[in-house]
């Protein structure tokens, strides 16, 4: 009696530990791989518009993922919070495009591990959206989210980096109101939004199309502003970003997050080069420039403000904290209107032929 009592209740105890955990089953979407502490990320083209895990109830599929080919096995519960795969087969047809190849080789071998105890994590992000992360004995790890994330799209972005034809170009520091950014608002047309930001000297806005659950985006429309840097390191990047962007309209990307809930970076790709965005502009410290006097009063104001210059002003333009160019005048008058702006810290720039200065304004 006690003999059998032991038996079942070592039963029951190795069931537990093979069970499946409700968590894990259901449709997953790669968004990065970190090898060796290096981060790559899913191809979205014509080949690969998605990477997706899916795990279901026990079975000889209970764990299947797709880059080009298709890798099956079989998932097994080892212990809490980890799991081992078994009888891994893979489809023996390619991808096309090399960088599509290398990325299917480096994540179907993360998997391709024997004897390995993989450990995972579910991270609840709010808004019904999950994280799954999963590290092998070596530390490195894939990451998934249960959805495509594409709300995180609508809010504004700032230019980080540039890769273009695998060489990283920083956006310039040191260049004050010099912070290229991107924006997305929704419209009631779920696959419509707009969009707005600046190349670094100049405004942008237009209209954008979503493909229907794919991290693809379209630029359909754009309208560019006329604005000149203030220098050529500044003339130089905006070319890049703007070529980026613009360079043939109506021009389709690819776009990813990386971490929303801790600080999203935002991705946007096409023709296998990148675009890197932040959630915090690079050019933050804004530093008072005095090129040729000017006067500014009141200051502090409510509402408007008289600017006098004993030269003639060619341009002026109004900077929030962030570097963001709120306002912008050719040949302006002396009094500006702020009353519709929130109370804060501002910095107004005069620019009279090759010089400017630059003054703190605060709105009350």
């Amino acid at each position: 009696m006690v003999q059998k009592l032991l038996l079942g209740m070592a039963l029951l105890f190795s069931s537990a530990l093979m069970a499946q955990d409700p968590d894990l089953l259901g449709n997953w979407q790669l968004t990065e791989i970190i090898i060796d502490g290096e981060t790559f990320i899913p191809p979205s083209d014509s080949e690969v518009e998605l990477v997706s895990l899916i795990i279901t109830p026990s079975g000889v599929e209970s764990f299947k993922t797709d880059v080009c080919n298709t890798q099956s096995g079989e998932i097994a519960f080892s212990g809490t919070d980890t799991f081992t795969l078994s009888d891994l087969t893979q489809t023996l047809g390619g991808c096309l495009n090399s960088n599509s190849q290398s990325f299917e080789l480096l994540y179907f071998q993360f998997f391709y591990q024997n004897a390995v105890d993989f450990e995972y994590t579910i991270t609840d992000l709010g808004n019904n959206i999950k994280r799954l992360t999963i590290m092998d004995n070596d530390g490195n790890t894939v990451i998934y989210h249960s959805e495509l994330l594409r709300q995180y799209v609508f809010k504004t972005y700032y230019l980080q980096r540039l890769i273009i034809d695998d060489v990283d170009i920083n956006v310039p520091a040191d260049q004050p109101f010099f912070n290229p950014s991107i924006s997305f608002e929704q419209t009631f047309d779920p696959s419509v939004a707009i969009f707005s930001g600046n190349t670094g000297c100049t405004n942008f806005n237009g209209t954008n199309t979503f493909v229907s659950n794919e991290r693809v985006v379209t630029i359909t429309d754009t309208t560019i502003g006329g604005d000149s840097c203030q220098n050529q390191v500044q003339t130089d990047y905006e070319a890049l970003y703007r070529d980026f962007l613009f360079g043939n309209v109506p021009q389709t990307f690819s776009y990813l997050f990386v971490e929303p809930s801790e600080g999203a970076i935002f991705y946007l790709s096409r023709d296998g080069n990148y675009a890197v965005y932040g959630e915090s502009p690079v050019n933050l410290n804004i530093p008072e420039f005095i090129a040729f006097d000017i006067s500014i009063t009141p200051n502090p104001t409510t509402d408007s403000v008289t600017i006098q210059t004993e030269i003639s002003v060619d341009q002026l333009h109004l900077y929030n904290m962030l570097g963001n160019r709120i306002l912008s005048q050719k040949n302006p008058t002396n009094t500006i209107d702020i009353s519709s702006l929130s109370a804060g810290v501002y910095f107004v720039e005069v620019v009279s032929g090759q010089q400017r200065s630059i003054q703190k304004l605060i709105k009350k």
